[in-house]
């Protein structure tokens, strides 16, 4: 259990696998390393806990994370802008047709035919 405090071992007790999945993919993370896993299970298993956990542990990292709304799902990008929306101020970073489109998102007026740059300006972001 690597990296995860003393309290969330407690708290998470029996996840050790999943604990040190999450652990050996932040310690790649660490190297430079990508990584994705996938967690899947019902209502009210830990999932939440466990990534809570995670993000917790992950003192290096700049954590993003958000959650969906059913009441947001047909407003196009609010799950990007809530994921988003803590480092958009970076955008200025990015090439002007990709920071141009991440605006245009976060301000309701992006359309259609940018989603692929819009794609590539929020990977780019992260």
């Amino acid at each position: 259990m690597t990296g995860l405090s003393t309290v969330n071992r407690i708290v998470l007790r029996g996840r050790a696998h999943e604990q040190e999945a999450l652990a050996a993919l932040l310690a790649e993370a660490a190297q430079g390393n990508g990584g994705a896993l996938f967690l899947r299970g019902e209502t009210g298993v830990g999932k939440t806990v466990l990534l809570s956990a995670a993000a917790a542990s992950a003192t290096d990292f700049h954590v993003l994370a958000t959650s969906g709304s059913e009441r947001e799902a047909t407003l196009s990008f609010a799950g990007l802008h809530r994921l988003l929306r803590p480092v958009i101020e970076r955008a200025a970073r990015l090439p002007t047709g990709q920071a141009d489109a991440l605006i245009r998102a976060f301000d309701g007026e992006a359309d259609g035919g940018e989603s692929l740059t819009l794609s590539v300006a929020a990977l780019s972001l992260l």
